[in-house]
């Protein structure tokens, strides 16, 4: 029985050993420190067989009582359990779940490098095109000349970049030189794709995505639809240029 399970007659481990007068057991089992060890072992244990539900679930209890535990874990082991977690969520497509603990895990470890890389993943699922960006950016600046990932990280930072740039005439679908009936077709058309109310049922993940791209959707119309707006905006993309170079990070 794991020590948070319950049996037949409803009660946990400790219950039992404590009826039992099993003090030493009964002491390990309500012991913050031993409960702690004994989850994050557990949760590893079910990442590798593949049960990330019962993982992330078994994470968080261990998180849930990290403050009790004495000694504290070294930041090394909380860092190294936060990213852990993340990738379980992920496998479970919990995105919004596993960029929090790779967050956390890069609070108690800036130079995490795969903490890092989980981030811009999940940033980038999540739509957080600008912030996965970002992520590498930081990647390609600090991972050595020769890391494994490093053409995959550089096809990665220019998509995400290429999405956070998207013009307001890409994320309505439509051509530059599009006339007011065609901006009010392409506008309502997306306003159904992404309007909140139409994605109340999906997923948080889901719930997420639809948020940025319903914003991004009304700003475009609101900026085209205006004639004066519209033409300054037109103005700034003909003049405008990128200080991104991808050729700077291109392997030699």
């Amino acid at each position: 029985m794991a020590i948070s399970q319950v049996d037949n007659a409803h009660q946990t481990a400790a219950d039992i050993a404590k009826a039992r007068k099993w003090k030493r057991v009964a002491q390990i089992l309500t012991d913050p420190s031993s409960l702690f060890w004994n989850f994050a072992n557990r949760a590893n244990k079910m990442y590798k067989a593949g049960d990330f539900d019962i993982a992330c679930d078994v994470y968080t209890k261990a998180f849930g009582i990290l403050d009790e535990v004495r000694p504290v874990p070294s930041v090394q082991n909380r860092a190294t359990l936060h990213y852990n977690c993340a990738r379980a969520a992920s496998h479970l497509g919990r995105q919004i779940m596993a960029l929090k603990h790779t967050e956390e895990a890069l609070e108690l470890m800036p130079g995490y490098q795969s903490a890092l890389e989980h981030r811009a993943k999940c940033n980038l699922a999540l739509y957080n095109f600008k912030e996965a960006a970002e992520d590498y950016k930081q990647l390609l600046l600090v991972a050595p000349s020769d890391a494994p990932g490093r053409s995959d990280w550089i096809s990665r930072r220019a998509e995400a970049t290429a999405k956070s740039e998207q013009s307001h005439y890409d994320i309505l679908g439509i051509n530059p030189k599009a006339t007011s009936a065609d901006l009010k077709k392409a506008y309502r058309k997306e306003c159904l794709n992404w309007h909140p109310d139409k994605h109340q049922s999906s997923s948080e993940e889901g719930r997420h995505r639809s948020h940025i791209m319903f914003q991004k959707v009304n700003e475009a119309h609101e900026v085209l639809s205006n004639p004066s707006k519209r033409s300054s905006y037109d103005f700034r993309r003909r003049h405008s240029t990128s200080d991104f170079n991808y050729g700077d990070y291109e392997d030699e």
